[in-house]
């Protein structure tokens, strides 16, 4: 996967990168984001396209979920809860 970081990070095409990876058993968009399956971890990485974007939804089987900022990903550590208004 490319590790340059943009701020127009585009999840489809990070998702056809992602797919040829050996340890990668599944890739798949999802909930306004991207799920990757691994054989021991499934990661969600969120598009918040911007600082008003919320997760309305966290895949139930992500183990860690990153969102996209400017210059890269926050990773979410600890326990993830999402509110809706």
């Amino acid at each position: 996967m490319s590790r340059r970081h943009s701020s127009d990070l585009d999840l489809y095409l990070i998702s056809e990168e992602v797919e040829d990876s050996p340890a990668v058993e599944s890739v798949e968009m999802r909930d306004g984001g991207l799920v990757v399956e691994t054989a021991n971890q499934v990661f969600y990485v969120f598009d918040s396209g911007g600082p008003h974007e919320q997760i309305e939804q966290i895949p139930e089987a992500a183990d860690q979920v990153f969102v996209t900022v400017q210059n890269g990903f926050l990773e979410f550590q600890g326990e993830i809860s999402c509110s809706t208004s």
